[in-house]
């Protein structure tokens, strides 16, 4: 309502008074949507400098095992996080039709020998792991002997209840890989 006022305004003084501005009207349109766009691009420039110079620079780079739900859900509680702790670097998928494509800004890799460098040439330092994910990691043993190796956490969900696909996950729920983590057995 302002900005309509304000051009309503502008708009009179420009024709009750020509001579005080001799300026086109067409000039004025070409202006505005010129001089909006560039302030845009500003905004945006800033807010991704600030991301990647201030911010990425200062927090732990992670990456989530796991594209679907469960994946979903870690990364938008790490980038709504309040603490700003975490930075995501990347997802990581089994499934060869999800490798190389964006997800949330972010780049899917492939589960596979390449995986460790992939992470250590990002900076990447934790590995988190949907829930959707904690079986084929009890199975899989070889992952995580790797990441072990090349000192990369692999942060899980505690398993003292299962994930409904619903709720909310939050860094609080994760917690580093224990033993009995990966036995396939039930807990007393």
């Amino acid at each position: 309502a302002v900005g309509t006022i304000g051009a309503l305004a502008l708009h009179k003084v420009l024709v009750y008074y020509p001579h005080l501005f001799n300026v086109k009207a067409r000039t004025i349109l070409l202006q505005f949507p010129i001089g909006s766009c560039l302030c845009m691009g500003l905004r945006l420039l800033a807010k991704v400098l600030y991301d990647t110079v201030v911010i990425g620079g200062t927090r732990q780079k992670v990456f989530i095992y796991g594209v679907h739900e469960g994946g979903e859900a870690l990364a938008h509680s790490i980038m709504t996080d309040k603490d700003k702790v975490y930075y995501l670097a990347g997802f990581v998928t089994d499934d060869q039709k999800y490798v190389g494509h964006r997800m949330m800004g972010v780049k899917v890799y492939m589960n596979d020998e390449n995986l460790v460098d992939v992470m250590k040439d990002l900076g990447a330092e934790i590995l988190f792991v949907s829930p959707l994910k904690n079986e084929r990691l009890r199975k899989d043993h070889s992952m995580l002997l790797e990441m072990v190796r090349n000192d990369i956490k692999v942060m899980i969900r505690t398993s003292d209840k299962e994930w409904d696909g619903k709720s909310p996950l939050d860094k609080q729920q994760l917690h580093k890989v224990q033993v009995e983590d990966l036995l396939a057995r039930e807990q007393i």
